[in-house]
């Protein structure tokens, strides 16, 4: 599991600042998702190397009136993660977050999305000298690792403002 640190890190830097519920429904047919942007999101791609091989780490990012939305999408070159690796992969997720960011767990919650087992974990860490609140969500599907996230300086804006961005993810297979 130790590619997963590495995942947390290009999370936390696509981490951003969650949209009102109002903005656009973007789809991608190719990573079988789809959740609600401010705006049309631009795509970033990179190949990271695992020890376990090459994956393809895909970060979505969108701005509109201020509000900044981000989410990674992780392709391992591999077959699906059964059902074990999964919840072992998202376990460890929540724990890899909090330590990137010098913080401590606050909450975390099961989730399911179309099926598919999830967690959602609420951190308070350091980003510099910051204080900072961390909200994200985390699910595998298929081959497929999905990470997004808002970051904020008070618990009140990751809680409330972000929920319309969070409900708005889908996946499938």
């Amino acid at each position: 599991m130790k590619p997963l640190a590495i995942l947390f890190a290009a999370a936390l830097f696509a981490a951003g600042f969650a949209p009102a519920h109002a903005g656009q429904l973007f789809k991608s047919e190719e990573l079988k998702f789809e959740i609600q942007f401010p705006t049309e999101p631009q795509r970033q791609t990179r190949t990271q190397t695992f020890t376990s091989g090459d994956a393809q780490i895909v970060r979505f990012k969108a701005v509109g009136e201020g509000i900044r939305a981000s989410m990674s999408v992780v392709v391992f070159a591999r077959g699906e993660f059964n059902p074990q690796e999964a919840a072992a992969g998202i376990e460890m997720s929540g724990r890899q977050q909090a330590a990137g960011m010098n913080g401590e767990i606050l909450s975390q919650r099961d989730l399911t999305v179309n099926g598919f087992a999830g967690k959602e974990t609420i951190i308070k860490g350091k980003v510099g000298e910051h204080v900072v609140y961390f909200r994200a969500q985390t699910f595998y599907a298929g081959n497929r690792q999905y990470v997004f996230s808002v970051i904020e300086r008070t618990l009140e804006a990751i809680s409330e403002p972000a929920d319309g961005y969070f409900s708005s993810f889908k996946l499938w297979k």
